[in-house]
């Protein structure tokens, strides 16, 4: 009798045990669907309203649009203060009992959104009012040089014609003089962004950004020391060259060359080259637009009404930077521009339209929380992959730009440029994060000092002489777009890792270097279906290896831009 009094008492326990287990996961699923419900109905709006703020201040450059955005975002501080809201989410991450697949993704989408408002909401206001500040210097900030007035584009156009020395040098400094007027700004915000990830649990802000997108910092530098001891050898001897070259163009010494002498604020573009003069004529007289609603439209990916509702050329107070902007996470997306008749205007279109066709082909319906890019490094793949389409003969001569006796003068220099280019990006992206991970684990140190190390080390440029003084390191990135410039050279290895694939199991071909995209919609039909449909309903490593049959691996970018 004791036996079978024992096993009913195992059957009895494990079925009380598995009533309540089940009890478990239906309370804290209903309770995570309240929660998600109470997020949808006031954040819904609130996302379109800051949205809408955002563009109308991009592009008319008015106060009481900056002064919206400030008020929208408080509200949106507030809302996401909720300290009980974060404590419950925390509880059910804990506790395991929430199964469904699409509620488990979405628990920890809204926690990671809930933790960093969890710190004192007059910082979080500071914050708020800082960043602001800031864009609007940013955007605002002129130079006057021999009595005009300059904004950052025409500063760059200057750095790209000028070949006198002296004046390099003194367009050079005047574009970097706004680090004085940003710096202790930027520090403040700096701090204070620490105080806020210190607040939840972590060292520093960089490492809580990074945790909250499912990074490591351990393994990004990891994969940056990886790609740094494989590229320098390579880089080493390309610089050598572009600097003889360099040297020829200025009449100066190799060992003369400095900073002013390299294309733009920083060496991250080949300086001028050769290439990029005679490929820029190719689009004097052609429409930008038509070029890439053609192109997109023959992969299966259309976007006329995108390009419709944007705003792509320069107007006065218009800002000079680019964006692409989903409003309402359904069918109102914008990009934002000021497009030139030239080549790096068309590869920043192609490049933004790729945000664009991502966030069009989101599904919507997935529910809001994953209605969006799962990772800001799978949608800077998707954009590079097309920005490089300028440096590609065949897709030039298919699009109708060049003829082929066009394409065989220019094959081989298009394909050198995009390896040189590609090389002294990378070398950038070691620069812009290795800075910002030691700028936020001590701010307090000194920080030009540390920026022209780097700039040493990575790119092997010369610091320019007295500039202790300066605040050379100051970036609009560090201030609106912190630790984010990781993902540039992450999508970048990415993007490589897709064309590969595209390319062997998609369409069948070995030019990897020469994609042949041109009017194959297996190309827009692939991604859409392993990526932008699924919105965040998968993490990004789990995306990547289940679209490619491999997790992120450098071995196709060093195939391709550095061997």
């Amino acid at each position: 009798m004791g036996k079978y009094f024992f096993c009913f008492c195992v059957v009895c326990f494990t079925f009380t045990s598995f009533t309540s287990c089940r009890s478990d996961v239906k309370k804290a699923e209903e309770e995570l669907t309240q929660y998600i419900k109470e997020y949808e109905t006031t954040m819904i709006p609130l996302d379109k309203c800051i949205n809408t703020a955002y563009w109308n201040a991009m592009v008319s450059n008015q106060e009481i649009y900056f002064q919206q955005i400030v008020e929208l975002n408080t509200e949106k501080a507030f809302f996401l203060s909720n300290k009980e809201v974060l404590s419950s989410l925390r509880k059910f991450l804990q506790q395991g009992h929430v199964k469904d697949v699409y509620l488990k993704r979405q628990l920890e989408i809204l926690y990671q959104t809930y933790l960093p408002y969890s710190s004192n909401l007059g910082r979080i206001q500071r914050i708020i009012n800082l960043e602001i500040y800031l864009h609007k210097l940013f955007l605002n900030y002129r130079v006057t040089l021999k009595g005009k007035s300059y904004g950052e584009r025409d500063l760059d156009h200057l750095l790209e014609t000028e070949t006198n020395n002296s004046a390099l040098e003194k367009i050079w400094k005047a574009k970097h003089s706004i680090g004085k007027e940003a710096k202790d700004s930027l520090l403040c915000l700096v701090k204070l962004r620490n105080e806020v990830a210190k607040e939840s649990g972590y060292k520093n802000y960089l490492e809580m950004r990074l945790a909250l997108s499912d990074q490591k910092t351990s393994e990004v530098d990891l994969l940056f020391q990886e790609i740094d001891s494989l590229s320098r050898p390579f880089f080493v001897k390309s610089k050598q060259h572009l600097d003889q070259q360099l040297s020829h163009r200025y009449g100066i010494a190799v060992s003369d060359l400095r900073p002013w002498h390299y294309r733009g604020k920083f060496l991250q573009e080949s300086p001028n080259s050769l290439y990029s003069q005679n490929s820029s004529r190719l689009y004097k007289h052609v429409s930008l637009e038509k070029l890439a609603s053609c192109f997109y439209a023959g992969i299966g990916l259309e976007l006329d009404d995108i390009l419709m509702n944007s705003d792509l050329y320069e107007k006065k107070e218009k800002s000079q930077y680019t964006h692409c902007l989903s409003v309402d996470r359904k069918n109102d997306i914008r990009l934002f521009s000021s497009l030139c008749s030239n080549e790096a205007s068309m590869k920043n279109l192609l490049y933004e339209c790729g945000h664009a066709v991502y966030y069009k082909n989101i599904s919507t319906s997935l529910p809001y929380l994953l209605r969006k890019p799962t990772h800001p490094l799978i949608m800077e793949a998707v954009a590079m992959l097309f920005g490089r389409f300028t440096s590609n003969v065949n897709w030039m001569l298919d699009i109708g730009l060049i003829s082929i006796s066009q394409s065989k003068e220019i094959q081989d220099e298009a394909l050198r440029n995009l390896r040189l280019e590609q090389q002294l990006f990378s070398r950038r992206a070691q620069v812009m994060y290795r800075f910002e991970k030691a700028m936020y684990e001590n701010p307090n140190q000194d920080l030009n000092a540390l920026w022209w190390k780097l700039v040493r080390e990575y790119q092997l440029q010369i610091p320019p002489e007295s500039r202790e003084n300066e605040a050379d390191w100051v970036n609009i990135h560090f201030a609106l777009a912190p630790c984010y410039f990781q993902n540039y050279l992450l999508g970048e290895i990415l993007a490589s890792q897709l064309n590969h694939y595209l390319c062997m199991q998609i369409l069948g071909t070995d030019k990897f270097s020469e994609p042949p995209y041109i009017g194959r919609e297996e190309v827009g039909n692939y991604l859409k279906r392993n990526f932008f449909i699924l919105g965040s309903s998968l993490t990004w490593n789990e995306m990547i290896e289940k679209a490619t049959g491999e997790k992120l691996t450098l071995k196709y970018y060093v195939d391709q831009f550095i061997k």
